[in-house]
């Protein structure tokens, strides 16, 4: 899923897309809504098997309709003796974060800075989706920021995978802090793996013009991308075969 100010597919960034993260949720909850109401989709859903997977910023989300609560004094004071340790410092893809939301905020700003400002007043909200039977997370990033007690709060199947040389959502600093907190939760640490190297093989373009989301670490993109399939795969059909029986036939 694409989110607002966040994708390629928009002539350009917003900060918002990545400030504002809590928000993500949301879109997907609204997605959902969607495809339940669609008459084409809805017959091929099976609401008892509904599970959610995501990267990065995505593997945050999801772990927010699992019902991870954002705490955003927690997260400033994690950041405030740690500026440049990741989540409190603009990822590669963003280096002009910091200063796109200064602007986004300054005297005068209007509706953009007031959009800004509501939103974060809403951060803390709840935003669990008992729709979602079961969560699985790769690379979470922005763990510090989930308020501890939401974390143990988690009931259902979760599960984290994460590369050793993540330097965007830090294994040992950041993730399984977080994912050890919940109960039953599920971590798989792959040694050799940066952040990035779940994302799509790079061309020789991208190589060129966006190098650090090319670095992978000693394990190709293709290998571990087959690993993460065959693994989400297998969790998804333990933790939802005691929903219900197999998905809805077309």
């Amino acid at each position: 899923m694409d989110h607002h100010g966040n994708t390629a597919a928009e002539p350009r960034y917003l900060p918002e897309g990545f400030v504002l993260w809590w928000e993500r949720a949301d879109d997907l909850s609204v997605l959902l809504d969607a495809l339940l109401a669609d008459p084409v989709w809805s017959a091929r859903i099976d609401r008892r098997r509904i599970g959610a997977a995501g990267f990065s910023l995505g593997g945050h989300t999801v772990m927010s309709l699992a019902g991870a609560r954002t705490d955003l004094a927690r997260h400033a004071a994690y950041c405030r003796p740690r500026a440049e340790v990741a989540g409190c410092r603009p990822p590669p893809e963003a280096a002009t974060l910091g200063e796109d939301l200064h602007e986004r905020l300054r005297p005068g700003a209007g509706a953009e800075a007031a959009t800004v400002r509501g939103s974060r007043i809403r951060a803390g909200a709840d935003r669990r989706d008992r729709r979602i039977r079961a969560v699985y997370a790769m690379a979470p990033a922005l763990t510090p920021a989930f308020a501890p007690a939401s974390l143990r709060g988690i009931d259902l199947p979760l599960r984290a995978v994460v590369g050793t040389d993540d330097d965007q959502a830090p294994v040992h600093a950041q993730v399984a802090p977080a994912i050890m907190a919940i109960p039953e939760a599920e971590l798989e640490i792959v040694e050799d793996v940066g952040h990035y190297a779940f994302l799509a093989r790079c061309t020789w373009r991208g190589r060129l013009m966006a190098s650090p989301l090319c670095r992978d670490g000693g394990r190709g993109r293709e290998a571990l991308h087959r690993m993460v399939a065959d693994d989400a795969a297998a969790f998804f059909d333990r933790a939802l075969s005691s929903a219900g029986a197999g998905a809805a036939q077309p």
